[in-house]
């Protein structure tokens, strides 16, 4: 039996959405599931501030109010090319009669940690479903979103194994097992001894392990690991060049572990690593051209979250500040 499907314009907008995430991401997207298919939205870049974010495109709902939509947030960790799904962070099932009437009042589906959960990973959804004003549903219709199908050129089992490393990591962080960590390093580890040097998911897959080798060596609290995590992303940044879609979100991975050990050791030269590298990612932030402040925050699994402000003092930005937060 094939569902019936009007084709609406969908507004989603989440609140809070970095919350509880561990991880610097570089984009945002959300999938649409029904009748057996499923829509995925564009990948919306992350900010340094990200509190809110949106998505308006031309979706599917089924007319059927009693019908089931089931829709998912996810945290990609790179632009181009992505390298698996990424992370979930919060999948919202209901009735397209609870949706329509959420959406009527503007009423938003709040979400509560689950059991385990350090903190809840995405607040609240809002979704608001129209058309607009003037254009009919066959013109919607004509332009709405083909139902999504994987067109990475990534092999399957490349695409496995790194989703498996993201599901240990995610498990890791809201557990605080040593086992999934483990099992995350070593799931990325084969991911990237599957990519050749010239591989297009090379630096993803590079950048991947340097996450959790990274919360790895702050766990076994040990100087010269910090190595393996600054040499990952470094090799990831040399072949994300300026103007990559990329190239900003591994400044900031790699400025973090720099950050980390100058906190740890006080190292002069790690400092000015993070003020150069910060103001590269300032320079290529895509928030307001005339910000005066930029803030980046890193939770540091085991222990306080690092805060560094940047200023726009002069003809050049400045560190401000180094300082935990508890």
């Amino acid at each position: 039996m094939v569902a019936k499907i009007a084709h609406d314009e969908v507004d989603i907008r989440a609140i809070d959405v970095v919350l509880g995430l561990r991880r610097f991401p570089a984009s945002f997207y959300t999938i649409i599931r029904h009748s057996g298919l499923e829509w995925r939205t564009e990948n919306s870049r992350s900010s340094v501030q990200d509190d809110v974010v949106e998505w308006n495109e031309p979706l599917p709902i089924p007319s059927d109010p009693s019908a089931t939509v089931c829709l998912e947030v996810y945290a990609s960790f790179e632009c181009q090319p992505m390298l698996g799904t990424g992370e979930q962070l919060r999948k919202l099932t209901v009735t397209v009669k609870q949706l329509l009437d959420r959406s009527k009042e503007h009423i938003p589906f709040t979400f509560l940690p689950k059991d385990g959960d350090i903190v809840s990973p995405c607040s609240s959804i809002v979704v608001t479903v129209e058309w607009r004003d003037g254009e009919s549903r066959d013109s919607l219709a004509s332009r709405v979103l083909d139902p999504f199908y994987s067109t990475t050129d990534a092999p399957a089992e490349l695409e496995d194994t790194t989703n498996h490393g993201h599901s240990a990591l995610s498990l890791y962080q809201k557990h605080g097992e040593r086992r999934d960590l483990e099992r995350s390093v070593a799931d990325f580890e084969r991911a990237l001894n599957a990519c050749a040097p010239n591989h297009p998911c090379r630096a993803a897959a590079q950048s991947n392990l340097a996450t959790a080798e990274f919360i790895l060596c702050q766990v076994d609290d040990t100087n010269a690991s910090f190595e393996i995590p600054i040499g990952l992303y470094g090799n990831a940044l040399a072949t994300r060049p300026v103007g990559h879609a990329d190239r900003r979100s591994t400044l900031i991975q790699l400025a973090a572990v720099h950050l980390a050990r100058f906190q740890k050791q006080g190292d002069k030269d790690d400092g000015a690593r993070v003020e150069a590298l910060l103001h590269e990612a300032m320079g290529l932030s895509s928030t307001d051209n005339h910000e005066k402040r930029a803030s980046y925050k890193w939770p540091i699994i085991g222990g306080p979250a690092f805060r560094v402000t940047l200023n726009r003092r002069g003809p050049s930005p400045a560190v401000e500040v180094f300082r935990t937060i508890r």
